[in-house]
């Protein structure tokens, strides 16, 4: 009975660890997977991708960002980059501070400078001081092809990108106000599949349960891996004698070695 039971025992074991080892396999896979392409992030310009806004939303959050929207269209900058919607513009160092329809495309002021770009985000001109554009620009508004209006120390005036003159505005004119940006437009272009994949590898994509869920599967990992086979370093393998391993292979056919004295009566 005692052995029924030990045997089951073991069969028990045996299927656990078994399962055991295909369920972890998967997630030992994900790391291999991970860690090789973390290996390689600069060539897979992974730094500068990011992942889908399907992916992003679900799992991270971002801090409120504004900008302008104008035609359905959002300007908004990230570090010292101003983006169109999801697509990187020009780089700008200082304060975005409006947006507006010109030129079949859009006119963005930020940093004292008029960015202008097409309707896909191309950049087509960058006009500053040095170009002659007149300091002191603290809104803008669309007022036609090539006009805006512009507003200067608390004045409206009509400024041509053509030539970039100022004249004086008639009646009032009403601005784009700051707004918030939607958050799927934001997570699309804030987490790079470099950090996507650093947070799967280290479980963090989970949040703190994940980094729990990974030092579990570390322990686990652990405990299936079978010790037994390895060699201390230094230790030499334990050599039976010779009449041993013969017993032990064919002991049905083993016979003692003949002694001196028979070995000399046979002879004679």
């Amino acid at each position: 009975m005692s052995l029924f039971t030990n045997k089951s025992v073991t069969r028990r074991v045996r299927l656990s660890h078994r399962n055991g080892g295909v369920v972890l396999s998967v997630f030992l896979l994900l790391f291999v997977v991970t860690g090789i392409l973390l290996n390689h992030t600069d060539d897979l310009g992974l730094a500068e991708r990011s992942v889908p806004a399907l992916i992003a939303e679900r799992y991270y959050d971002v801090e409120p960002v504004s900008g302008f929207v104008v035609d359905g269209v959002s300007f908004y900058r990230l570090g010292e980059t101003v983006y169109m919607d999801r697509v990187p513009v020009s780089i700008c160092t200082g304060e975005l501070a409006g947006a507006a329809v010109a030129m079949g495309g859009f006119a963005v002021l930020c940093g004292g400078e008029l960015i202008v770009v097409s309707s896909q985000g191309e950049l087509i001109e960058r006009l500053g001081v040095a170009h002659g554009l007149p300091a002191g620009i603290s809104a803008v508004a669309g007022a036609g092809d090539d006009l805006l209006r512009v507003r200067v120390d608390d004045e409206v005036f009509t400024l041509s990108l053509m030539t970039l003159e100022l004249q004086p505005a008639g009646g009032g004119s009403s601005f784009a106000e700051r707004a918030p940006i939607a958050r799927d437009v934001l997570l699309d272009e804030t987490v790079s599949w470099e950090q996507f994949l650093l947070d799967l590898h280290s479980g963090k994509y989970l949040g703190q349960v994940g980094v729990w869920l990974w030092d579990l599967i570390g322990l686990f990992m652990l405990v299936l891996a079978d010790f037994r086979h390895l060699r201390v370093h230094g230790a030499a393998p334990q050599r039976l004698p010779r009449e041993t391993i013969v017993l032990r292979q064919s002991p049905a056919r083993y016979t003692p070695m003949p002694t001196f004295s028979q070995r000399r009566a046979r002879w004679n």
